[in-house]
C-alpha cells in the first residue's frame, strides 16, 4: 500500500516539473474556476415585499406641554426652546435642532431626541431630562429652565 502511494507522489512530481504540464494544471485550474463562477451567477428572482406604512408613535401632548419652555446654559449664553408643538428653537448651540420628542419617561426623568436636518435623513440625538430639576442634557452640556417665580 505504503509503495502505490509512493509511485504515484513521484509519478505526479515528474509530471509537474515539467514546465508544459505546469502550464496546462493552471489553465485547467482557471477554467474550472470560471465555469464554477458563471454556474453560480443564475438571474435572481426579485421579490418586492409589500411596504407596510410607518406607524407614528402617540405623542404625550400633556408631558410636552409640561416641559416646553426655553432651557439656558450654565453662563446663559446658549439656549434650546423646546416648543409644545414638538419643534425646538437653538440659540448660539454647536447644531441646530428643529424637532424633539419624548422616547421613554419615568417619574422624575425622561428620554427625548432631538432632531436636525442632515443631508438624506434626519440625524436624531438622544437627550435626557430631569423632569423635577427642569434640566435637560445635549452633548454633555446641562440646559436648565428658568424658575417661574410664586406669586403671593
Amino acid at each position: 500500500m505504503l509503495g502505490n502511494i509512493k509511485g504515484i507522489f513521484y509519478f505526479c512530481q515528474i509530471n509537474i516539473k515539467k514546465k508544459h504540464m505546469k502550464k496546462s494544471i493552471i489553465l485547467a485550474a482557471i477554467a474550472l474556476s470560471f465555469g464554477l463562477t458563471a454556474c453560480n451567477q443564475q438571474k435572481k428572482v426579485k421579490v418586492e415585499m409589500p411596504t407596510a406604512e410607518m406607524q407614528e408613535e402617540p405623542v404625550d401632548t400633556a408631558f410636552m406641554q409640561a416641559n416646553a419652555g426655553e432651557y439656558k446654559s450654565y453662563d446663559g449664553g446658549k439656549s434650546i426652546t423646546l416648543k409644545a408643538d414638538g419643534t425646538v428653537e437653538c440659540k448660539n448651540t454647536k447644531y441646530n435642532y428643529d424637532s424633539w420628542g419624548v422616547m421613554e419617561k419615568n417619574e422624575s426623568q425622561a428620554s427625548c431626541r432631538l432632531s436636525r436636518k442632515g443631508i438624506d435623513r434626519p440625524i436624531s440625538v438622544s437627550v435626557f431630562m430631569d423632569t423635577h430639576e427642569h434640566s435637560i442634557v445635549v452633548d454633555n452640556e446641562t440646559f436648565r429652565k428658568a424658575v417661574k417665580k410664586k406669586e403671593k
